[in-house]
């Protein structure tokens, strides 16, 4: 007797339910993947927290410099300083990144020169809510040049510095405001969530040295903080009260405490 075999039908059900199925898998398997990429930028985070906190045992607890714009490689910039107590050349990347340099330092989390911003130099007392305080976290970073690894830092020997559309070392957020995290696809700031776009859009335009906070973020929205303290956690927006980059903040929304950059003149910092 000859094996009956399956009918149009059945074949067209059959792949009706495959595609369901893929349907309904495909996006938990990619919110898993970007959970995944998410816990390595956490850790990434956490991990600059500590060699941060072994350079500040070092230098008798002063703020690291702000040192413009140097180059990987350079002897200047945090990302250079940090190297010198964790060596993972991928730390300073974000897996959910399309850029090579992903972080910033918190705008009041280093030292200034004299008369820079009216901010100066700064100590860890300085830093009145340690636990509330962002010391790193997701930004706009730059660097679309892959690295070259022939190149310091990644080949001490080399008397070569990497280009510095590859990465900047001393990505920082120094002339941001507090709560000031929202930008359109021009690059210029709303007022809002509402009406900011989303992080990939800001880092496809980004120039070299654009380096803010931005929401919504890369983690599906969100973004890490690692704080003064050392712990770290992801935020779907700016939370008031929670966080600050103001060393003695937070201050509350529409508090003038809370500017920056050339705006910022206020002795309490």
């Amino acid at each position: 007797m000859r094996r009956k075999g399956f009918t149009l039908i059945e074949l067209l059900v059959v792949i009706a339910i495959i595609a369901i199925l893929a349907a309904i898998l495909f996006p938990v398997f990619a919110k898993a993947r970007e959970r995944a990429r998410q816990t390595t930028c956490i850790n990434n985070l956490k991990q600059y927290a500590t060699a941060m906190n072994m350079y500040l045992g070092d230098w008798d607890e002063k703020l690291i410099y702000s040192q413009a714009w140097p180059a990987l490689g350079d002897q200047w910039g945090w990302i250079n300083e940090m190297r010198q107590y964790n060596k993972n050349i991928l730390l300073w990347h974000c897996p959910s990144s399309n850029v090579n340099v992903s972080y910033t330092i918190g705008s009041g989390a280093a030292s200034y020169p004299d008369g820079f911003y009216f901010w100066g130099e700064a100590y860890s007392s300085d830093i009145k809510n340690p636990s509330k305080f962002i010391l790193f976290g997701d930004s706009t970073g730059s660097g679309k040049i892959p690295y070259d690894y022939n190149r310091r830092p990644f080949n001490p020997s080399s008397k070569q510095i990497q280009d510095p559309n590859a990465g900047d070392a001393d990505p920082g957020a120094d002339s941001q405001a507090d709560g000031r995290v929202y930008h359109n696809a021009n690059g210029d700031w709303v007022k809002d969530l509402a009406h900011s776009v989303p992080m990939g859009i800001e880092e496809d335009k980004a120039t070299t040295h654009l380096w803010e906070m931005h929401w919504p973020g890369r983690h599906d929205g969100s973004n890490d903080i690692v704080f003064f303290d050392g712990h770290a956690k992801p935020f779907k927006d700016w939370v008031w009260g929670e966080m600050t980059m103001r060393r003695h903040g937070p201050f509350p929304q529409g508090d003038k405490r809370n500017t920056a950059g050339s705006d910022y003149d206020d002795p309490d910092k």
